[in-house]
């Protein structure tokens, strides 16, 4: 196979330049954590957009209270939890995962938990 470096992710690259150089050694050793916490946050950020987006979609549309309510929160969160597995799937954890019958069990996991 041979030599095979791994290319640095986008993190990695933010990391390398000059002002967070010092912090290198505290991303390198909790990468996993770091990048968890970041991206739950975002997932938070996601919930509360398209909560707010669908509630006045929904209202829009003259649909009574509960609708609204019920819609929206369903909405929002298919919406977090989907950035959540494409974001912890690629950057958090590196799933490995090949073949649709396997990647979706792996998100019905996901999704379930």
């Amino acid at each position: 196979m041979g030599n095979q470096t791994k290319k640095p992710d986008i993190f990695d690259r933010i990391m390398a330049l000059s002002p967070l150089k010092g912090l290198q050694p505290i991303y390198k050793k909790n990468k996993e954590m770091l990048l968890y916490l970041f991206f739950g946050v975002l997932t938070t950020v996601v919930s509360f957009i398209t909560a707010g987006a669908s509630k006045a979609i929904f209202e829009l549309f003259g649909f009574g209270k509960d609708i609204v309510s019920t819609g929206s929160t369903v909405f929002s969160w298919i919406c977090a939890v989907t950035f959540a597995y494409i974001t912890n799937r690629i950057w958090v954890f590196k799933s490995k995962v090949s073949g649709i019958g396997r990647n979706l069990l792996q998100a019905a996991s996901f999704y379930a938990a």
